[in-house]
């Protein structure tokens, strides 16, 4: 430790005295005893003494003196056989008192040095643990401001899982959205909390390969709570890599949008019932009062026929366009009510429906359905006929077909829908994701269960598939 300035002074000038003092006593002790007993390590105490404490300039003063005091002793009193003995008892006297003083010197200056380092070091390291106390300090704070908003926010879920896809961290937040606690639920696959037909389906491992490839997966789809409960849920997946690109894991953030899926389900269950409402009006009223005035015009046709006026034709040209208009209100009436209220009623509105599209595009338009396959829920019918009107109608309209197939069939437990066209197909991949038609047709599938697809044909056209589990319910049955 480094003594301040004027005491540092205080303290040279005081050792380089006592030096001197120490050496004069020793001068007269060495003169007093006389050449039979050599006392030069006595001068070595005062000399080291006085150049550690008080430096160089005070060690070689000392020096000097103990040299005096040696060779007053041994050389000036003549007390050797040859002069040539105490002038090498001098020489000798003289150089290793020096060189002890220089060494001595050096090795305090070395040493307050390494001081100098030494507390240079410790000061930059205790900087430093200083500056990692408040990073860490600051890191603790923003890791319990994390926590405290991933626990607190309502209908969120977040939690980690490790590169194999299970549960590696749990916390209030995700209890409470799901109810499983940490215990019940870590070191479990991320499976566990979908529905068995997902996990046929391969749904949580399509997760985890699509965050991996892509580097995020986000996907709509039902999940399962503690309790067996189903809600409707936003699931984002996102790859947790190292530097090295490997993946660690994945961050699963799950949003409950429960009430936005029972809002819109309702939302496009009204405008569906208004459909057939106003198909039920085209049929029952409208087709109704016109049936009525064509039969009126027939009448009235025969009536100026019998008596040969040429007015006749006119009436037949109006009976001619009311049987059209008729034929046409049952076509749109058929159209908004497609599905007849039975379990058949899907495979004959398909049926029908490609008939019609024979007929109004020319092109065509076939039905395929090895086996009857049944649809119990009227509502769920409704939905994959929609999206197979949307389809063809994209087909056609976009993708110049001439040919187009509509084919159900059962695949396993799930009922499968395709329409299939040889037109110009996607162009682009990000075709997928844009129109509204597209994603209505998604939507229809997602809330009766099922998954929708669309993608190229490798011999030219698109392919559109719509897979539902067999006796599918809609979406409020599902919840």
């Amino acid at each position: 430790m480094r003594l301040p300035g004027p005491i540092a002074r205080q303290a040279k000038v005081v050792a380089t005295g006592a030096g001197l003092l120490l050496a004069g006593a020793t001068g007269v002790l060495d003169y007093l005893v006389g050449p039979e007993i050599l006392p030069g390590f006595f001068y070595l105490v005062p000399i080291c003494l006085a150049a550690w404490f008080g430096g160089r300039n005070g060690g070689l003063l000392v020096s000097g003196l103990s040299t005096a005091g040696w060779v007053a002793a041994h050389v000036i009193p003549g007390r050797h056989s040859h002069p040539a003995v105490a002038v090498w008892n001098a020489a000798w006297g003289l150089g290793f008192f020096f060189a002890i003083s220089l060494l001595v010197s050096r090795l305090k200056a070395a040493n307050e040095g390494l001081q100098s380092k030494v507390q240079e070091k410790n000061a930059a390291l205790t900087e430093e643990m200083a500056g990692h106390e408040q990073t860490a300090g600051a890191l603790r704070e923003s890791e319990e401001r994390m926590r405290l908003m991933v626990e607190n926010v309502k209908d969120y879920a977040v939690f980690i899982l490790d590169p194999a896809g299970q549960i590696a961290t749990w916390n209030v937040g995700v209890e409470r959205l799901l109810g499983y606690s940490e215990t019940e639920i870590v070191g479990q696959p991320f499976s566990r909390l979908h529905p068995a037909e997902d996990v046929e389906a391969g749904k949580p491992l399509e997760a985890t390969t699509g965050a991996t490839e892509h580097g995020a997966f986000e996907e709509e789809g039902l999940l399962v709570r503690q309790d067996g409960s189903r809600f409707w849920a936003v699931v984002v997946v996102t790859a947790l890599g190292s530097a090295e690109g490997h993946v660690q894991g994945f961050s699963v953030a799950i949003h409950d949008i429960t009430e936005r899926k029972q809002l819109e389900n309702e939302v496009l269950a009204t405008s569906d019932g208004e459909r057939r409402r106003i198909g039920h009006d085209l049929h029952d009223v409208l087709g109704q009062e016109l049936t009525g005035v064509g039969f009126l015009a027939k009448e009235l046709e025969e009536s100026l026929a019998s008596r040969a006026m040429p007015e006749s034709e006119d009436a037949a040209k109006i009976v001619k366009y009311v049987t059209q208009a008729i034929d046409r209100t049952r076509e749109l009436a058929k159209g908004l009510t497609p599905v007849e209220l039975n379990a058949e009623g899907l495979m004959t509105a398909l049926a029908d429906y490609a008939r019609q599209v024979e007929e109004l595009f020319r092109i065509r338009c076939e039905f395929r359905c090895e086996h009857p396959i049944l649809i119990e829920d009227d509502t769920a019918a409704v939905h994959l006929y929609r999206i197979a009107q949307e389809a063809v109608n994209n087909a056609i309209r976009h993708g110049k077909a001439q040919r187009v197939t509509i084919g159900l069939r059962a695949g396993g437990n799930r009922n499968v829908l395709t329409i299939t066209d040889d037109g110009i197909g996607l162009t682009d991949e990000s075709d997928l994701h844009r129109g509204m038609g597209l994603r209505v047709m998604a939507y229809r599938a997602k809330s009766i269960g099922g998954s929708f697809r669309v993608q190229r044909r490798p011999t030219g056209g698109t392919i559109v598939t719509c897979s539902v589990p067999r006796g599918v319910r809609t979406q409020e049955n599902n919840i």
